[in-house]
């Protein structure tokens, strides 16, 4: 039976051999499986791709980022299990070192292309050599039930699922009945071997019996039934790192949770909890817990942040406040941030704050005295917008230095 196509195999193509290729790094990770090879001249490319292709750039779209936008880059590939390809001469004239470093730490294997052979003929000889494999090689008929619900899963999220044939397809892997309303879950940042573990306990847990659970291309995913009394973000994630420590493994997990809504629904928007992690490592957003739709908002302002319009917004709401934070050392952005995030809640405010109500109040006089009545539910929209841009600023600031 035929092996997997590898790295190592693709490299020795014709079309790729013009390139004189030289792995700088993962050399140790050339025999790893190449399911596609994909072109991008993105900063944000990893959103794009699925798990295990080859990524080619010509490095055009990190023109700017700093020593960690690089470094976040290739942390995005190495969540997907990718490898990058990059041509130099035309924004490069060597790897930088942020990248090789990132590749080493991240296992994303490095390739610098010395010869510049179009695109599209690499892509052309990648995708039919690929295939050409893929169609000699039968796969084999999954006989265990974490097979049957990975297959599911993907089949699912591809919308390959018809309505009349779901309820079948769900009892064959031991789900008898459905929820009204499921929230898709992406889960990553496991170590290797461990997420079938993890993968199995999800779908053990109590009061998961409707739950769908897999390990699909390096992820768990999973569509978990809603639970009107609590998120299912931080319940999940409470779950994970304590099934993690009775393991001795390292609470690092990262869970992208999708808004709730029917199964078939819900099932669609994997695709979308995948992107907001990848994202999530591009922007450098650390939280555990990545609500998908807030991140995909975050995208799209991203690449407006450079817009002069953007910067007129943010200093025409917030620049008094940037200034007297810059001035006196204060955290007024940080303060009306907290306080639109909580709803204009003083109680819950103050408590993520870890400040008292009294100084609170005395922070929002001030505010309202630099830059108006912020309670006014026409600027609302404004500030979180200003908010979230200048956020964004502040961040590709530090990548840039």
């Amino acid at each position: 039976m035929s092996h997997p196509f590898a790295l190592s195999d693709l490299l020795e193509l014709e079309p790729f051999r013009r390139c004189k290729p030289e792995v700088m790094c993962g050399q140790h990770l050339v025999h790893r499986p190449v399911r596609w090879v994909h072109t991008s001249e993105l900063a944000e490319a990893a959103a794009l791709l699925k798990g295990e292709e080859l990524l080619l750039t010509s490095g055009l779209g990190l023109v700017g980022r700093g020593g960690p936008g690089l470094r976040a880059y290739v942390a995005a590939l190495g969540e997907r299990r990718a490898s990058l390809g990059l041509e130099l001469g035309w924004t490069f004239a060597a790897v930088p070192d942020e990248m090789l470093e990132a590749g080493r730490e991240y296992d994303v294997p490095v390739i610098a292309l010395h010869e510049i052979v179009p695109f599209v003929e690499l892509a052309e000889a990648g995708q039919e050599a690929i295939l050409t494999r893929r169609l000699a090689t039968k796969p084999p008929v999954p006989n265990d039930q974490a097979s049957v619900r990975a297959r599911l899963l993907r089949e699912l999220e591809d919308g390959q699922v018809g309505a009349s044939s779901l309820y079948r397809r769900l009892t064959e892997v031991g789900i008898s009945r459905r929820a009204d309303s499921y929230h898709a879950i992406v889960i990553r940042g496991f170590r290797q071997g461990f997420g079938s573990a993890l993968a199995d306990a999800l779908g053990s847990r109590p009061r998961s019996h409707d739950a769908l659970t897999a390990l699909v291309s390096s992820d768990v995913v999973a569509l978990v039934p809603e639970e009107p009394s609590q998120g299912a973000g931080p319940s999940l994630l409470e779950y994970i790192d304590d099934f993690s420590r009775s393991r001795g493994e390292a609470t690092t997990c990262r869970i992208a949770v999708s808004e709730p809504g029917p199964l078939m629904t819900a099932a669609a928007h994997l695709t979308h909890c995948r992107h907001a992690l990848s994202l999530a490592v591009s922007l450098g957003i650390k939280d555990r817990i990545l609500a998908a739709p807030l991140i995909s908002a975050r995208m799209v302002l991203n690449r407006l942040v450079a817009d002069a319009l953007a910067s007129k917004l943010v200093g025409e709401e917030l620049g008094a406040l940037i200034e007297h934070d810059r001035r006196h050392d204060t955290r007024l952005v940080e303060t009306l941030q907290t306080y639109l995030v909580n709803g204009s809640n003083i109680q819950g405010t103050a408590a993520a704050l870890h400040c008292s109500r009294q100084s609170l109040y005395r922070r929002k006089e001030t505010i309202v005295r630099l830059i108006g009545d912020f309670d006014v539910p026409e600027r609302h929209a404004n500030l979180v917008v200003a908010l979230e841009l200048h956020a964004l600023q502040q961040r590709a600031a530090g990548l840039s230095r």
